[in-house]
């Protein structure tokens, strides 16, 4: 059944709540888009109605920077005082961290209730993409030192040579 059909036999018992319904979805459609706002404004000045446009909400989902840096805490002062400092912090600080830079691609921790396993989280996260990138870097290590002579059983390339089989 759709919803016209629902709002159908729905007003033959309460049509007021049917109208009702339908200037509640007209003023969510008003928030939610500026240009429909717009027009349906014009539309009831053209009755004589004075229309005041509806102040948009705050933006909401945007949390507050967080308090401290973990990556300079992780890098300054290892994992063991990341872990106190994050363990002062409530729930809501914890959060704040964790949004800002962007540790909650699925948006799931941001629900989480314990703030030991948001800490736990963090710490995990910052000393995953603290080491991120390490297998590149000690190759270019590598090439800063110099290359050892090669052996009697490497041909000129470097690759090593297997004696024939006998």
């Amino acid at each position: 059944m759709t919803d016209y059909d629902e709002a159908t036999t729905y007003s033959k018992s309460d049509p007021v709540a049917v109208v009702q319904a339908v200037f509640l979805e007209v003023l969510e459609e008003m928030d939610r888009n500026p240009g429909f706002a717009d027009r349906v404004g014009h539309a009831l000045r053209g009755l004589g109605a004075e229309v005041q446009r509806r102040r948009t909400p705050a933006r909401r989902g945007r949390r507050a920077p967080g308090v401290l840096d973990p990556f300079a805490i992780l890098a300054s002062g290892g994992q063991e005082e990341l872990r106190r400092q994050l363990g002062a912090l409530d729930i809501d600080r914890l959060r704040d961290i964790v949004a800002e830079h962007g540790m909650d691609t699925s948006k799931l921790a941001m629900r989480w209730k314990s703030s030991e396993r948001l800490l736990d989280f963090i710490v995990s996260t910052v000393s995953d993409r603290a080491v991120k990138g390490h297998a590149f870097r000690s190759s270019a290590t590598k090439q800063t030192d110099p290359e050892p002579p090669l052996s009697s059983s490497s041909d000129e390339e470097g690759r090593t040579r297997t004696p024939p089989a006998s």
